[in-house]
């Protein structure tokens, strides 16, 4: 017999000592109910995960945020380190050639077959950019005119702040955007100091949660259509916990207008060696996700799942489309927000080290960078050493943190020139011919600084120091 059971008809009378009335009230998309007739101990859990309890009976009542949700700090459920694309210790542009596999932001390695040569880069996750439109600070309908050609949908976030002088500024959300002429309008509900001006930075959170994204771009003109990878392989020591779970895959996606894959291909492989890496393949490997997804150039979220064979010792993650035709300007596709996590459903992001302190001290256990962060950093001091003989000095580098393994590869990122030697024994800096390791552990480096004649005196103490605009020393215990 069919019967329909109202709220009103459950009578929760509760266990000894919890006697008090309470129902479940159903859910909202977002926060408290805004509508409806609610008691006192009413709750709701809305889609977020937070949960809210009616504490003053009425329409729609008094509600008292009770529980949160999911908390998205949460260092080691995220298996992907870097997925936000908060960290680029090595810099923000990269030129790619064919066929070479290269570092790019932190953990992340680029890969363009065939003849194609790409550009990987950090580019904002939502739109900044400015405004010269005349508009005077107040609340209701505002117009801005910005670059055309953005992705902008009603009901984004809107910001635009005076770009000079004292903080006047207006907030709201778009109301509509016209991509062809790049009339923005916005309806503002909030406002900072008064007045008409001209000259706007404008920001409009297309995602809000993410500051960056990685760009992955085929160069305008090439007409190769082997195919380009982004890819992470994680080590095993981290892939280890994964073996026998269902994990799942997610992440943010936008394209180009000129992206010249008709689809994306998404892979998550299994190996069971040691380390190794994902693009030079790995021991036994077996796929655990192989799938496409279309992305279109607003951003998306998509999600895969799948099984990790029991014994898998290395995982490794790759996202890759073929392309076709010439490349337009527009041939890229952007990524944010990566997260491989035990699960079998997407939960929110997690930086892999809960932080951004976290995320940077992650990275630099594969890669440590000592740079000067100045303008002009010709002559900064990097380390005192000692001279060992005429033409060599050695100079110890603490690293911060336990790297993978002893660093090895190449050190001065503008090569040995790019950093000199000063003697004690007078004020010269002396442009190095040659700097290398002369020991390592995953703890320290010390480092031979050479030159080219015999100017230095032996036992003396010298020191290490920048000789060139934009130098860098790199220690590299990648995988």
């Amino acid at each position: 017999m069919a019967q329909s059971i109202s709220q009103e008809a459950i009578v929760n009378t509760g266990l000894p000592g919890a006697t008090a009335a309470s129902r479940y009230a159903g859910a909202t998309t977002s926060g408290a109910p805004t509508t409806g007739t609610f008691a006192v101990g009413d709750f709701i859990v809305d889609q977020s995960g937070a949960m809210y309890v009616c504490t003053v009976a009425g329409t729609p009542g008094t509600w008292q945020l009770s529980g949160v949700s999911v908390n998205e700090n949460i260092a080691g459920k995220n298996f992907i380190i870097n997925g936000g694309m908060d960290i680029w210790q090595r810099g923000t542009s990269f030129s790619v050639a064919a066929g070479i596999a290269t570092y790019t932001a932190d953990r992340w390695q680029a890969l363009p077959l065939g003849t194609n040569t790409i550009t990987c880069s950090q580019v904002t996750a939502n739109v900044k950019t400015t405004s010269t439109s005349s508009v005077t600070i107040g609340t209701g309908s505002l117009s801005f005119t910005i670059s055309t050609g953005f992705v902008i949908a009603a009901g984004q976030g809107f910001e635009a702040y005076y770009t000079s002088g004292t903080l006047n500024a207006v907030y709201g959300t778009v109301a509509s955007y016209n991509s062809s002429t790049g009339v923005l309008v916005a309806n503002i509900t909030n406002t900072i100091g008064s007045g008409t001006y001209a000259a706007w930075t404008v920001t409009v959170a297309t995602l809000p949660q993410f500051n960056y994204a990685l760009r992955t771009q085929r160069n305008s003109g090439n007409t190769s259509t082997g195919a380009i990878y982004q890819c992470q392989t994680v080590e095993t020591s981290n892939s280890i916990p994964l073996a026998g779970k269902t994990i799942t895959l997610s992440f943010w996606m936008r394209v180009g207008a000129n992206f010249s894959g008709s689809t994306m291909t998404v892979g998550i492989n299994a190996g069971f060696g040691n380390d190794g890496n994902v693009i030079a393949g790995m021991t036994g490997s077996v796929s655990v996700i192989l799938s496409s997804c279309t992305p279109t150039t607003s951003w998306q979220l998509f999600t895969f799942n799948g099984t990790v064979p029991s014994g898998a010792t290395q995982i490794g993650l790759s996202l890759s489309y073929t392309p076709s035709g010439t490349a337009g300007t527009a041939d890229y596709f952007d990524i944010t927000g990566l997260q491989i996590e035990i699960s079998n459903t997407a939960t929110p992001f997690s930086r892999a080290g809960g932080s951004i302190g976290g995320e940077l001290a992650l990275c630099q256990r594969y890669f440590y960078k000592v740079y000067s962060s100045a303008s002009s950093s010709i002559n900064e001091k990097i380390a005192i050493g000692q001279a060992t003989s005429g033409t060599t000095a050695i100079y110890q580098i603490p690293l911060p943190i336990t790297m993978r393994v002893a660093p090895s590869g190449t050190i001065a990122s503008l090569g040995a020139s790019s950093v000199a030697i000063i003697n004690s024994a007078n004020t010269t800096a002396y442009g190095c011919t040659s700097i290398g390791y002369d020991s390592a552990t995953p703890n320290n480096v010390s480092l031979a600084a050479g030159l080219g004649s015999s100017l230095l005196s032996v036992g003396n103490a010298s020191t290490l120091l920048g000789n060139a605009n934009g130098w860098y020393l790199g220690f590299s215990a990648e995988l």
